[in-house]
This record gives structure tokens, C-alpha cells and sequence, in this order.
């Protein structure tokens, strides 16, 4: 596949927050997605030597940073959404993170007020709650609003294709997803 149709491919993929008040596939795909992936553990020096204490899995982190676009309205790319401006979409994706925040501080229980993030690019599909949003405007660029949306990961829905290249890197250090029993035996490098 030549470059130009992979980036046509990738520009039909769309990213979309999913709010408890509806959601919003953004006019313009993030610039920066980040993601971690840690992993619980513990190391002490004793007398002896060290002792490393491993837990699984620790709390995932990500997030995204971009612009909405600009002056001039796009034409919408999820379902029912209007042609919106830049300024337009990133008013309505900070009312929306805020009419959040107000959810999260009336809830009982907050963890029962996630989010989700469907990013087609990566083909993620995930549950979230926000640990920040920061925004900015630049005299180098005065029409566009720059923002950065931050989350910590409840759940993770990787995709079937997700889940076996995951599965495949496996081995001694690789990344094998909670439910997943690889069978290390059958590891060709060696790995156990």
C-alpha cells in the first residue's frame, strides 16, 4: 500500500468521546496520542540481594493533544453531528468535559461515571476517566485552540486483531492482556 492511500485510509478513521451527555467524533484527529501500559511492582535491596515483588498490571494512562480545526466549519464526520466550527467543537468539547466533572462530584460512586475513547487509528476502544484538560492559544497560530485531554484507563476493549498481535509479542517482558492465558510452551524464542 503506497503512503498517500494510507493516510487516506487513516484520515477516514475518526476519533470519538463518548460523554454521559452524548459524544463527539472531532472534526480533526488528535496530533498526539499517548498511552502506558505499567506494571505493579516493588524492588528492595536487602542485605542479601534483591527482592522484586511483581503485581500485574497497574492503572493505564493516555491521552491526547490536537486542535478542533479552525474558522471555517467542517463537514461533520460522526453521526449526528452538525457542521461546526474549530471554535465551535472545542466550546462544546469543554462544556461537555465540564458538565463531567460536575457528574463525577455529585455521584455516590465516581467510578460509575466513565467515559469512553474510540480511536479507529489505533483501533482502541476504551473506558476512562479524565485526569485533566489544559488548553491554549498561541499568537504563532491565532485561529486555532490547541487543547490536551488526559485519562486514567477503567477498562480496555482492544479489538480481536488488537488482542493476537498483543498475544504474539507475549513472552518474557511482552504485554499479555488480563483473561489471556498464552501457553509458553509453545513460545519459538525460547522465552519463559
Amino acid at each position: 500500500m503506497a503512503r498517500g492511500e494510507r493516510m487516506q485510509i487513516e484520515a477516514e478513521k475518526v476519533f470519538t468521546i463518548k460523554f454521559p451527555s452524548g459524544e463527539i467524533t472531532l472534526n480533526v484527529n488528535p496530533e498526539e496520542y499517548s498511552a502506558t501500559a505499567p506494571h505493579r511492582q516493588e524492588v528492595v535491596q536487602t542485605l542479601t540481594g534483591v527482592v522484586v515483588d511483581a503485581f500485574g498490571a497497574g492503572i493505564g494512562e493516555g491521552g491526547i493533544s490536537g486542535t478542533c480545526g479552525w474558522g471555517r466549519p467542517l463537514a461533520p464526520r460522526g453521526k449526528n453531528q452538525a457542521n461546526l466550527t474549530g471554535q465551535q467543537q472545542f466550546e462544546s468539547l469543554l462544556r461537555r468535559y465540564r458538565e463531567w466533572q460536575d457528574l463525577q462530584v455529585q455521584a455516590t460512586d465516581p467510578s460509575q461515571i466513565p467515559c469512553e475513547v474510540l480511536n479507529e487509528v489505533d483501533n482502541e476502544h476504551l473506558e476512562v476517566v479524565f485526569t485533566g484538560f489544559s488548553y491554549r492559544h498561541s499568537v504563532g497560530d491565532p485561529f486555532k485552540i490547541h487543547f490536551d485531554l488526559k485519562w486514567r484507563i477503567l477498562k480496555d476493549w482492544a479489538s480481536p486483531f488488537r488482542r493476537s498481535a498483543l498475544i504474539q509479542i507475549g513472552g518474557a517482558g511482552g504485554l499479555v492482556l488480563p483473561g489471556d492465558t498464552p501457553d509458553w510452551d509453545d513460545d519459538p524464542s525460547g522465552n519463559r
